[in-house]
């Protein structure tokens, strides 16, 4: 297994493809999730008023897209608060909106930020 991960990698960069893939990741430690989708150098921007923090490029790209990822804390507290059902996989786009209802300084950046970013890296999920 361990080997054809590696083989994998090594494929991609001697045809000069990158190794990174768009994730989402739920950290258990911090009740977090985290969503990344581009390897690049970031700032965050925190949504006041908000669980929300936009990941952007720390520096501009020409034809790239500024926004490259986010983060949402206490999302399973959050979901709780809000009947949102905690199985096995989080919907991202389900909490995502339930947050723009109850966050309305967040819904611009949810709407036209974060779930784009899920819908454009096909994420659906993350995994508890």
């Amino acid at each position: 297994m361990h080997t054809q991960v590696l083989d994998k990698l090594s494929s991609k960069w001697e045809v000069g493809q990158s190794a990174f893939e768009p994730y989402a990741r739920f950290v258990k430690a911090v009740d977090k999730v985290v969503v990344v989708t581009e390897d690049c150098s970031t700032s965050v921007e925190q949504i006041v008023g908000s669980p929300l923090s936009l990941h952007h490029r720390s520096h501009e790209a020409d034809g790239k897209r500024n926004y490259v990822g986010f983060e949402i804390d206490g999302v399973q507290e959050f979901c709780r608060h809000h009947e949102i059902p905690l199985d096995v996989n989080m919907d991202l786009v389900s909490i995502l909106k339930k947050m723009a209802e109850t966050h309305t300084k967040a819904m611009p950046a949810i709407l036209d930020v974060a779930i784009p970013l899920l819908e454009d890296n096909n994420i659906i999920s993350v995994i508890l």
